[in-house]
């Protein structure tokens, strides 16, 4: 059986994997607490005292009602450009990785696999990527029913169900 390559020759891949992998969980974590924070701030709006929460009774406003959830989530998940860019300086770096003199691109392309030089190049940024995505996606999806939950039902805007890709689709914008 072929082994299959998916880094330049001389990286190995937790270079690449564990640079994306740290650099997307430290990126959702802080758009997770900011979600949470805001969240929390919408939620102590809602009452009149928010130094009586340490007895355990509160009291809500009349009429108050939570703010839409694209206004709490806000731009939360902007830290993702940020993982986009790192994997494309990371395929640009593994392409001058062979424009050096020991290893020149013709001879990568020369090779009976073509794509060899492609596939080595790309397949870490994107593995990246697709797990920044995944955990995005964990993350809006706790976010979005933490929406739900925390707050007083009856204090939650009627028309505010709104799909969590439309939600997320905004956050990254």
């Amino acid at each position: 059986m072929k082994k299959l390559i998916l880094t330049p020759p001389g990286r190995t891949a937790g270079d690449t994997y564990l640079t994306g992998g740290i650099a997307s969980i430290i990126l959702m974590s802080v758009a997770s607490v900011s979600f949470h924070m805001r969240l929390d701030t919408a939620i102590d709006s809602l009452y009149y005292d928010r130094s009586v929460r340490a007895i355990g009774k509160r009291i809500l406003i009349d009429g108050a009602m939570m703010p839409e959830i694209e206004e709490i989530f806000g731009n939360c998940f902007i830290g993702f450009w940020f993982l986009v860019i790192a994997a494309i300086t990371t395929i640009v770096f593994n392409y001058l990785y062979f424009i050096g003199d020991a290893k020149p691109i013709y001879l990568m392309k020369r090779l009976p696999d073509r794509n060899a030089i492609h596939r080595m190049c790309l397949s870490g940024p994107i593995l990246m990527l697709l797990a920044g995505i995944a955990v995005m996606l964990i993350i809006a999806y706790v976010d979005y029913q933490m929406y739900f939950l925390k707050p007083p039902a009856q204090r939650i805007p009627e028309n505010d169900t709104d799909s969590i890709l439309g939600l997320l689709w905004g956050a990254i914008i």
